[in-house]
């Protein structure tokens, strides 16, 4: 809440995004770096002393204009390689938290899923749109069925 009131009363243009990683895999063992990459942004390194089994800030952008369609993508990695992987796509409008929850039952799901090519992402074991919300699951819910052809 803090940076919310320190981006409203700052001089700079634009909004605040604060990017959030939660995450089921363990630190050090599971994965030993974390990559974040937003729109326009290098790669950030975050740390890995951070408790991310509840949501723990992993980057901060500012100057985001409103109405700028935000992507960031987190990759967990261990040895220099990709573990997991997730990009979350969000509407800016104000000063915002974009939450990415990134879980163990991703590690063998392939997306997107067949008769969904909109769901790139796993969340949960399951294949979602990229603008899925983790705070309002509501635009969470897994695609429909496709009968097979």
């Amino acid at each position: 809440a803090m940076w919310l009131a320190a981006a409203a009363t700052g001089c700079t243009s634009g909004h605040t995004v604060v990017v959030q990683l939660q995450t089921d895999l363990a630190p050090g063992l599971e994965f030993d770096e974390v990559l974040v990459q937003g729109t326009g942004v290098r790669s950030r390194r975050a740390s890995l002393r951070d408790d991310y089994g509840r949501p723990t800030e992993v980057a901060e952008f500012g100057g985001v204009a409103s109405g700028t369609r935000f992507s960031v993508e987190i990759q967990l990695r261990r040895g220099g390689r990709d573990v997991l992987a997730r990009r979350v796509e969000r509407r800016i409008s104000g000063d915002t938290i974009v939450a990415v929850i990134v879980t163990r039952n991703c590690l063998e799901v392939a997306c997107p899923a067949p008769g969904s090519p909109v769901a790139t992402e796993c969340r949960g074991g399951v294949c979602v749109p990229p603008d899925c919300d983790d705070r309002d699951r509501e635009g969470c819910a897994p695609p429909p069925c496709v009968p097979p052809q």
